[in-house]
């Protein structure tokens, strides 16, 4: 990630001032159409060393035949008001078009065994309209998305954020009897983000903080679209907001100074946001989609059903299951467990279940444990 690269990113996207799907379109140096304009110059010039592996549009979306799971990075481009938008949210598409410049040449030479999509929309202040097109042109076209990735404010020197939650009705009522309302995907999303950052914290120098709630307090962002289309999703944010330099526009009143500029921006640390983006990005596109229909025999270490019950099924066991797909990624699964209490597997406990088995009997006593079942590669 260059930070002079980043730097000239948002004060060029902040020099069109007003980004928002009501500003200017005819203009071609102020308003979102020469905003959008000037980015799709620039991923385009960006991709040409991708040697036409990346493909470049707007609206930003194509569908290809292969691979079958995706990877849509979202960064949205507008803003409220007159305000220049530097943290809110240049610093993210910053963001974008440096993974757009770094992978290009990349997967020229290593295509990725997922599809990565990296997307800057706009009507995000007024109701998220560009990501619900991209979220359900994707949905509609049976993409399976293993993630979403939404980067939103993420330049100020204060600290790493990130967390998300939203899940389908349909199982409310499961989660809440089984207690696993720590565990839908999204929330394993977040825990592979912050395992990667970790082993990658030599080169990150950052913490990834979980916080498990959709959002912040009555605000929102373009991961929901996702989410409610039924992908994983989260959402990278800085932690501590400055409200002065965020959606205001620039001025000075009763001698404080407002503004979202460039000059608050934090442009080492945005910098640090798009390093974690990128490694965890690479990390998922390469790795095997996550295993399907993981369940649970309820007959089996549950109570007995009736008097037939055998009593073998009446032990401290759980009976699991899974589909066994034909993925060239995959050489193995592994089953592993944590304590409730406990964010991450810590100790690694788990078992190694081969390719072709689609099943698992744990002598495990599992109401104090959270099981998950895991592709691995060798």
């Amino acid at each position: 990630m260059d930070p002079n690269r980043i730097q000239s990113t948002i004060q060029t996207l902040a020099n069109f001032s007003a980004r928002h799907t009501a500003s200017d379109t005819k203009s071609p140096r102020r308003g979102i159409a020469a905003a959008g304009t000037w980015l799709l110059n620039e991923m385009t010039k960006l991709a040409k060393s991708s040697y036409g592996l990346m493909n470049v549009s707007m609206p930003c979306y194509f569908q290809a035949a292969s691979p079958a799971h995706g990877m849509p990075i979202a960064a949205q481009v507008d803003f409220t008001g007159d305000a220049p938008g530097a943290d809110d949210n240049a610093s993210a598409v910053a963001i974008a078009l440096e993974m757009v410049r770094i992978l290009a040449p990349v997967v020229s030479k290593t295509p990725p065994a997922a599809r990565i999509i990296i997307a800057a929309v706009a009507g995000e202040e007024q109701g998220l309209y560009g990501s619900n097109l991209l979220a359900q042109t994707l949905k509609n076209a049976s993409v399976n998305v293993q993630a979403n990735f939404n980067d939103d404010i993420v330049g100020s020197v204060f600290g790493a954020g990130t967390d998300y939650l939203t899940i389908n009705s349909s199982i409310i009522k499961e989660i809440i009897t089984t207690g696993y309302q720590d565990d839908t995907p999204s929330r394993h999303l977040g825990r592979y983000i912050q395992e990667v950052n970790a082993g990658a914290s030599q080169v990150t120098q950052m913490d990834v903080a979980l916080i498990y709630k959709l959002d912040r307090f009555f605000r929102g962002g373009d991961h929901e679209s996702f989410l409610s289309a039924g992908f994983p999703a989260g959402r990278f944010t800085e932690p501590q907001e400055n409200f002065y330099h965020q959606h205001q526009d620039p001025r000075v009143q009763d001698n404080v100074r407002y503004g979202d500029e460039i000059e608050y921006a934090d442009i080492e640390y945005t910098a640090i946001v798009g390093k974690m983006n990128l490694l965890t990005l690479w990390s998922i596109a390469n790795a095997p989609a996550t295993p399907s229909n993981f369940t649970y025999d309820t007959s089996i270490g549950f109570l007995a059903s009736s008097l037939d019950t055998p009593p073998s099924y009446l032990g401290n066991i759980i009976q699991l299951y899974w589909d066994v797909e034909n993925n060239p990624l995959s050489d193995y699964y592994e089953v592993v467990w944590r304590p409730m209490a406990s964010q991450q597997i810590s100790n690694r406990a788990g078992i190694v279940v081969g390719f072709n088995s689609s099943n698992l009997t744990v002598c495990l006593v599992h109401f104090p444990v959270k099981l998950e079942c895991r592709d691995h590669v060798q």
